[in-house]
């Protein structure tokens, strides 16, 4: 039994040994997977609730019977803004 602990203690220091030189891999950290996802959502929310309230300026000028050219000015910008949120992915 003795013999087995010094052949042990033997073949580590010598065989077994990694040598010096040799870098500890570290691990590499990854994306931000849960705090993008989060990111995406609130983004995904502020798009959803600035185009419930253009459509409701919208919903507002389509409701004159006529409109002025103010109101034509903001008509198209309205539009417009809806369609550059459209195109956003």
């Amino acid at each position: 039994m003795l013999l087995l602990l010094i052949l042990s203690a033997a073949l580590s220091f010598t065989l077994f040994r990694q040598p010096a030189d040799q870098k500890v891999k570290t691990a590499v950290k990854g994306p931000a997977v849960v705090s993008d996802g989060f990111g995406k959502i609130m983004q995904a929310a502020g798009r959803i609730g600035e185009t419930i309230e253009l459509k409701h300026t919208v919903d507002s000028l389509t409701a004159k019977k006529q409109l002025g050219p103010a109101d034509s000015v903001l008509l198209d910008s309205v539009l417009d803004r809806l369609q550059q949120i459209q195109t956003i992915k």
